[in-house]
């Protein structure tokens, strides 16, 4: 289930209907958080909040304690098959605050500063280290506006 939420919410016409729907966020955000699910369903379900974050409309109700959680959950995530995930779940973060009003209430939020800070760090080492990235590396800036936020 997780995959078909992943490949409508890459739909950009979708995204918006989707996050409007009841309770598909909180099911999205728990499916990637249980261990009742598998790794690559977790994965997907993070991906899914991942897109649907991509959609501008969406950001504002998609900025709360339980979706943060979520991302929180999916960012400490360790070990080189969880790298995706880790990743998916750092982007919808950066795009949740490319929405100034969420700002103060994500930096606020605990654990979330700690999270970026090491994604700052993880991108500093793999730049470092000369390392082609797809993403573009945004978690020093994230932090930045974050801490500015406060």
């Amino acid at each position: 289930i997780p995959a078909v939420f992943r490949v409508k919410a890459r739909n950009a016409s979708r995204r918006a209907e989707m996050a409007r729907i009841p309770l598909l966020i909180e099911t999205l955000a728990e499916m990637s958080t249980l261990s009742d699910y598998s790794s690559k369903d977790r994965d997907n379900a993070t991906r899914a909040i991942m897109h649907l974050t991509n959609e501008s409309d969406n950001r504002k109700i998609m900025c709360n304690k339980v979706v943060l959680k979520a991302l929180l959950i999916a960012s400490n995530l360790e070990g080189k098959d969880q790298i995706e995930t880790r990743d998916s779940a750092i982007v919808a973060i950066e795009r949740l605050a490319t929405e100034v009003s969420n700002r103060q209430y994500m930096a606020r939020h605990e654990g979330l500063l700690v999270v970026i800070a090491q994604a700052t760090e993880r991108e500093s080492r793999s730049e470092l280290a000369g390392e082609k990235n797809s993403q573009p590396r945004l978690a020093k800036q994230l932090l930045m506006s974050l801490l500015l936020a406060m």
